[in-house]
């Protein structure tokens, strides 16, 4: 019992050597993590009077983005309110005019008399038609250019272009710290293929074999990157459209190139602005007048319902033609977006790869496509022929499962794509219940609404190999030969 009295003795003494201890040492730690939690809140509260205060400096950074930000869309809505909609050759009569020259000039031209109209368009036809032209309207710092003597020094950018179009980077040293923003048109060839590409219509090409940069969300070209080197010509000359000499020449001149210009040519556009206001900024004859178009859509600056859909547009009759009544091909690329780690997809608003597939096909049924089939039905006529690029391998993994399940195999047509990679045949929601081969093939129907486009898969992106198993049946059904496709074969050039 003694022992037992001993053992609670010490004990006791012991609980009371723990609680000196403690407060000897415990309390000034908890005075410091309490100086501490109180600077944290005082330093919250000094940042977040500071960056109100900044909202009401003039000079701060957030104030110069916002003042940017309106200079960039009352410019741009200026732009729009002073854009004519009637083209100098609209009061001329053509064709009729191009084969009589004396209709068009008081003095006739000597020069323009004497060659046949036939000889002058192909002429014409030779020295600005069948390419890729880029057209780009952006609010920036305008670009400085290397000269010829650059070529000596082994210095050869594409149009000559010094880094991206208004890069910020070293630029305002160059052009001058008091140059401002402004919005700036540029245009120039696409030298994004090399010149043994196989060619399609209008300027197009075919990336078959595949080589790298050859898809137009990988163009970088307005960059200054671009396979410049392999085409025939004089540096940077080559890499500029040069026509404008041609239009300025007389009123015939302008006549015929506008229309090769135009109608001859793929253009290719990246511009959100252009993509948003493309039919208030060029004039209803040239939209007519163009046949192809390549565009670049960006979900993380624009969405798809927003092309070509100002208010005005919005307001369109039903019953008016569209805006595109020319257009033969229109391709619409979605960028490749770069995930990163817990990042929602900008466009379907999901997080790759948890989750990603299941939810993708329905994303894309009651988001994108639906934005697609309003596009089509106010830009471009039934008749003509749509690609809609997909970002990466899952889009059209998806898309090709559910529309093979849905449509069929027979109705679906996949098939390898005259552009180089894969493509398959989604239906609109208003098509016939019957499509016969040849309006799949030509992207048409004869007349009523529109049947439905093409999805595309570049062939960079493919791949059949699933949990270490290739999908040799898959493989085949879009006549690939004996090679395994693998997205990381690429033929560099």
């Amino acid at each position: 019992m003694e022992r037992f009295d001993d053992l609670c003795e010490v004990f006791h003494e012991f609980c009371e050597e723990c609680r000196y201890r403690y407060r000897r040492r415990g309390f000034p730690s908890a005075v410091s993590w309490i100086v501490v939690a109180i600077a944290l809140a005082v330093r919250h509260v000094a940042w977040s009077l500071f960056m109100h205060c900044m909202k009401y400096n003039p000079w701060s950074r957030y104030n110069r983005n916002i003042r940017n930000q309106l200079q960039a869309e009352t410019g741009l809505q200026s732009m729009i309110r002073g854009g004519t909609h009637r083209d100098i050759a609209d009061s001329w009569k053509s064709p009729t005019a191009c084969a009589h020259p004396a209709s068009l000039d008081s003095k006739p031209n000597y020069l323009f008399a004497r060659i046949p109209a036939e000889i002058r368009q192909q002429i014409v036809h030779m020295a600005f038609g069948e390419q890729i032209l880029h057209m780009d309207l952006s609010f920036r710092y305008s670009s400085p250019t290397l000269d010829g003597s650059s070529a000596e020094m082994g210095v050869k950018t594409h149009a000559g272009l010094l880094g991206p179009l208004g890069c910020k980077s070293d630029l305002k040293t160059l052009v001058g710290n008091r140059e401002k923003k402004c919005w700036i048109w540029y245009g120039c060839v696409c030298h994004r293929f090399s010149p043994n590409a196989t060619p399609l219509s209008l300027g197009r090409r075919s990336n078959r074999p595949v080589r790298p940069r050859c898809d137009p969300d990988a163009d970088k070209c307005l960059f200054g990157w671009a396979k410049c080197d392999e085409w025939p010509g004089e540096w940077p000359v080559k890499c500029r459209i040069g026509i404008m000499g041609w239009l300025l020449t007389c009123k015939l001149a302008y006549v015929e190139g506008i229309h090769v210009l135009y109608r001859t040519n793929t253009i290719h556009i990246a511009s959100p602005a252009l993509l948003r206001s493309l039919q208030h900024l060029l004039p209803p004859r040239r939209l007519s007048d163009l046949t192809s178009l390549e565009l670049v859509w960006d979900p993380r600056t624009l969405r798809l319902g927003s092309f070509f859909a100002s208010n005005e547009t919005s307001k369109r009759n039903d019953e008016e033609r569209p805006l595109f009544p020319s257009l033969q091909y229109l391709r619409i690329q979605v960028s490749f977006m770069d995930y990163e780690d817990n990042t929602a997809d900008c466009c379907t608003h999901l997080i790759p790869p948890i989750g990603y597939k299941a939810g993708l096909a329905r994303s894309l049924r009651d988001q994108v496509f639906p934005e697609m089939d309003a596009l089509l039905e106010r830009a471009v006529r039934p008749t003509a022929e749509v690609t809609l690029s997909c970002p990466d391998w899952p889009w059209y993994d998806v898309i090709e499962a559910r529309l093979v399940e849905e449509q069929g195999r027979d109705r679906t047509k996949p098939q390898q794509a005259d552009i180089g990679g894969l493509k398959c045949w989604m239906e609109t929601p208003k098509s016939a219940p019957d499509v016969s081969d040849g309006d799949v093939e030509s992207a048409q129907g004869n007349g009523g609404p529109r049947q439905g486009y093409w999805i595309h898969a570049p062939m960079r992106m493919v791949k059949f190999e699933y949990d270490g198993v290739y999908d040799w049946d898959r493989h085949r059904q879009y006549g690939l030969g004996d090679a395994e496709c693998r997205p990381c074969q690429q033929v560099d050039t």
